[in-house]
């Protein structure tokens, strides 16, 4: 059946899309693109875990990335977030510490909130200081070092 397929699609060009899917971008400039990845049936946590299985733990890091037709992503990290051998640079660095998904459309994660020993009514006041409100934030997320990394609704990439 699989040499079947594969021969169809290499002779029929416009088969193969419609065989073997296409490639969807779920990251443009730096933005989540919400309705590749509810085309997808993805969630950002399921994204996040695509991410951190290619090195990435934080959307921050991430300039394009792609879905390909075998289910894997393909990453391009922004340039000043690309790896560099800290020890050639620097006498003294941070250590890298993990980053949570606090908000997920609008939804407070509870459980990450209790691992990194916050309360819902800290992050709250929190995203009041950066002006925004919960029902605004397609997702948020938080580290110790680097602090929140925010997209709301208004800033989701359009589907091209």
């Amino acid at each position: 059946m699989i040499w079947i397929v594969e021969t169809i699609t290499q002779k029929f060009d416009n088969l193969r899309t419609l065989m073997k899917g296409s490639s969807s971008i779920l990251i443009e400039d730096g933005k989540v693109n919400t309705k590749a990845l509810k085309k997808a049936k993805l969630e950002m946590e399921q994204l996040r875990t695509l991410l951190r299985m290619q090195g990435i733990f934080s959307l921050r890091q991430v300039e394009h990335a792609v879905l390909e037709t075998s289910g894997m992503v393909s990453v391009m990290e922004k340039a000043r977030e690309e790896p560099v051998s800290k020890g050639d640079v620097l006498e003294d660095y941070e250590k890298n510490v993990p980053t949570y998904l606090v908000v997920e459309e609008k939804d407070i994660n509870d459980r990450n909130l209790k691992l990194m020993g916050k309360s819902k009514e800290w992050l709250l006041d929190e995203l009041q200081k950066l002006n925004y409100h919960l029902e605004d934030i397609y997702f948020a997320e938080w580290s110790k070092t680097d602090g929140f990394f925010i997209q709301s609704y208004q800033e989701t990439s359009k589907e091209k």
